[in-house]
């Protein structure tokens, strides 16, 4: 009786052993079937080549744009070819398969495989790659690997994000992206670190959204101060998440305060290209819509005429780190603070008293520009700030459209110093200040929302 009994619990064991194997089988198959294969990128390398060495370090295959193979690799195989010599006889896309996932151009090597596209004097190298080894590549390359990992962090999902935002911007070379600061530097397997690779693979498929699309995470070295709006820079439709924000992160940055001396033969050299000639040159002025903000556009005065360049050409044309500058002169500035200041009838016209309050509620609600916000009462009570009228005078209030800085001579400028902040375009996340703030403990959701306004995060399904 003991032993058919034990038998029964036997089988009964076994039956809901299968049970169990089957139910993790179906959930193994529905989550497999729901997950997608993670996306492969297509990623111009450089510009028109007219002299390719491709190099298959395990070996490997070459196909045709049909699949068929073409060619076969040992170690080392070596696929090298010169327009000049060979112009016009390639047409057809040649695709270069490496048995170990690993193949090198012009000196470099890149994980993936590449495709060769053979024009008529040229050839465009493509490098397909999965997206997240695409960003090992990516990362490392636009901020420094010794950066805190909350840092290399926010980085990896606004270089993901920008990828996903951004894959058509190259679709009428046979790519998507390409590895330049047009879309994002890429080095390839040269750019990889362990701490690179931890970031990367510790926010694996996470992207930033705004209204259920990917937002365009624009991005740059150093904002100097303050970040800028996407219209003012780049002009087109305001972006709401990219929109101008205070930081003082940088500071330590190299550009957070830059200086520039250019002569004016440089200046007659470079601008006769754009049509701007002149010989002599009585004054320049700068416009921007406040003093150190983006530069409209700058004005130079002659004896006989005016000729104005865009702000966003001039950086371009002389190479400045940002668009954000005034003339170094140190006496029109020390002139413009004094002018402020005699605006106040006195210096003592108002006297500020800060006092603790600890009767007022425990909570506050406090408006802002940017809404209502729900506040808590400090340590120590609340800091209540009166100011007290002691002269009858007041302030004049400072209205103007725009900011001018200009430089002015009796006779013919020889040379103009520019006074400026920042490195990049300014728009979006500051990549110095973000490494400050991950060296100050803020994890990449922090950083990410500081930087910009009103998005979401969500994980892809791959």
């Amino acid at each position: 009786m003991n032993r058919v009994f034990s038998l029964g619990k036997l089988a009964a064991f076994k039956l809901f052993f299968v049970v169990f194997f089957l139910l993790v089988c179906q959930s193994s198959y529905l989550y497999a079937k729901n997950k997608k294969a993670e996306p492969i990128f297509k990623i111009k390398l450089g510009d028109k080549h007219d002299k390719i060495k491709i190099v298959l370090p395990d070996g490997g295959r070459v196909l045709d744009a049909s699949g068929k193979r073409v060619q076969g690799f040992r170690k080392r195989g070596v696929f090298e070819r010169n327009l000049k010599n060979h112009r016009g006889r390639q047409r057809t896309p040649l695709n270069f398969i490496s048995n170990n996932g690993l193949v090198e151009f012009n000196g470099k090597t890149y994980r993936g495989s590449l495709t060769a596209h053979f024009k008529k004097d040229h050839v465009v190298i493509v490098n397909n790659v999965a997206v997240e080894d695409y960003l090992r590549g990516v990362v490392g390359g636009e901020m420094s690997s010794l950066a805190p990992l909350e840092s290399l962090k926010s980085q990896a999902v606004i270089a993901r994000t920008y990828a996903f935002a951004g894959r058509h911007r190259h679709k009428d070379e046979n790519a998507e992206l390409c590895d330049s600061t047009h879309c994002q530097v890429y080095f390839g397997i040269e750019a990889e670190r362990k701490s690179v690779d931890l970031a990367v693979a510790a926010t694996r498929s996470i992207t930033m959204l705004y209204d259920g699309n990917h937002a365009e995470t624009l991005y740059h070295s150093t904002c100097g101060g303050e970040t800028s709006d996407s219209s003012s820079v780049f002009g087109g439709t305001f972006k709401p998440w990219l929109r101008r924000v205070q930081c003082s992160f940088c500071e330590n940055a190299p550009n957070y305060r830059w200086s520039k001396v250019i002569s004016l033969d440089m200046m007659r050299k470079v601008l006769t290209n754009e049509k701007i000639n002149f010989d002599a040159v009585t004054d320049i002025e700068i416009v921007s819509p406040s003093y150190m903000d983006i530069v409209e556009k700058i004005v130079f005065k002659t004896p006989t005429s005016n000729h104005e360049i865009k702000g966003s050409r001039f950086r371009s044309l002389f190479k400045l780190p940002s668009m954000t500058f005034v003339i170094a002169d140190k006496d029109r500035r020390r002139q413009m603070l004094a002018d402020s200041l005699s605006d106040m009838e006195s210096s003592e016209a108002w006297r500020v008293n800060l006092q603790r309050n600890t009767l007022l509620s425990r909570q506050l609600f406090v408006q802002s520009a940017e809404g209502l916000h729900r506040a808590s009462e400090p340590l120590g009570g609340w800091g209540v700030l009166s100011v007290q009228k002691i002269l009858k005078t007041s302030p004049k209030p400072q209205l103007q459209d725009s900011f001018k800085s200009s430089v002015m001579s009796q006779s013919s400028l020889d040379k103009i110093s520019l006074f400026g902040r920042g490195y990049g375009h300014q728009v979006g996340l500051c990549q110095s200040g973000a490494i400050e703030l991950g060296k100050r403990g803020w994890n990449y959701r922090q950083i990410l929302s500081y930087y910009y306004s009103d998005v979401s995060l969500a994980s892809l399904a791959y």
